[in-house]
């Protein structure tokens, strides 16, 4: 992923949040709400909609100083629309961010250009938002919630003084990050309860297993040589959810089973939520309001953030 760094005192999330709120209050939105709000979600991920099979692209000419200016061409190539100035990723981009999560999770990384390398392992290592801002809008849109709702969310998620980050190693072949999206849709529980999975086979089935005899759903990551590295250096799951603080989505009991962020966790005593047992089917790995409520209420430092529901 191309690396834009920002490099100031602002946060990127807080610029994606006032680019949104501009883009909310824009003449254009207003016309867009009334004629495509199911496809709204496009605009702010792709910065197109389809249009009677047509891709009809959204752009922007000036989001600093006048939204109004986003106007329609049809069949403009991809690379002309600015939509994308709407959001910049924080996990590529924010240099101050990684500074933060750095220093408050006490991380053994040094910060480089917004990547973490782990000096003993030669790695490198990236943030990921425990839920994107498209998973957010795209609930918004199925569950019929205001799409201006979303940005409260976001806003919590994203702001480092909650517990919102994961972070993985990365390089140019596939990643526990970029495989967890394309298996899971994402979702933090399933992916922890993979890794869990990947340890007990270690341990269990010793040299016997591999990427081919492996029942977990990442294999194709998991034994490749940087993360393979990177895992086994934690030895089991327990010490890899303590040293790289996840306990959060673990129950409360010190059993290390991984949380079913699917089910009612809000006002449940840790030790009696639900812990994940199988992986189910595909249909299982939907991101609902539920899901993202939990998600929220977990992280959160502040009982008024707790308190958010979307």
């Amino acid at each position: 992923m191309e690396n834009n760094n920002v490099n100031n005192d602002e946060y990127v999330y807080k610029k994606n949040i006032k680019n949104f709120e501009l883009f909310l209050n824009s003449e254009a939105y207003k016309k867009l709400k009334e004629c495509y709000i199911e496809k709204v979600k496009k605009i702010i991920n792709t910065g197109y909609i389809d249009k009677n099979g047509d891709k009809t692209y959204l752009v922007s000419n000036n989001l600093n100083g006048n939204i109004n200016g986003i106007k329609f061409i049809n069949n403009a190539p991809r690379k002309n629309s600015k939509i994308d100035e709407i959001y910049v990723d924080p996990d590529s981009a924010d240099s101050k961010l990684y500074t933060e999560i750095a220093k408050r999770y006490e991380l053994p990384y040094e910060c480089d250009n917004c990547r973490f390398k782990d000096k003993n392992l030669n790695i490198q290592l990236s943030l990921d938002c425990v839920i994107g801002w498209k998973a957010i809008i795209d609930v918004c849109v199925r569950e019929n919630i205001e799409i201006e709702r979303f940005k409260d969310a976001y806003e919590i998620i994203r702001n480092p003084k909650n517990d919102g980050h994961l972070i993985w190693p990365v390089f140019k072949a596939v990643t526990i990050n970029t495989q967890r999206y394309r298996i899971f849709n994402d979702r933090v529980d399933y992916t922890l309860f993979d890794i869990k999975n990947y340890y007990k086979e270690k341990k269990e089935l010793k040299d016997k297993v591999n990427e081919e005899t492996s029942q977990t759903k990442l294999k194709h990551v998991y034994y490749k040589n940087f993360t393979a590295k990177w895992l086994d250096n934690f030895g089991n799951f327990e010490n890899f959810i303590d040293q790289m603080k996840l306990q959060k989505w673990c129950k409360g009991d010190g059993s290390y089973d991984v949380l079913d962020l699917s089910r009612n966790i809000i006002g449940v005593d840790e030790e009696n939520r639900t812990e994940l047992k199988n992986y189910g089917e595909k249909d299982n790995y939907t991101i609902t309001k539920t899901y993202i409520d939990n998600i929220i209420y977990i992280i959160s430092n502040s009982e008024k953030d707790k308190k958010f529901r979307l």
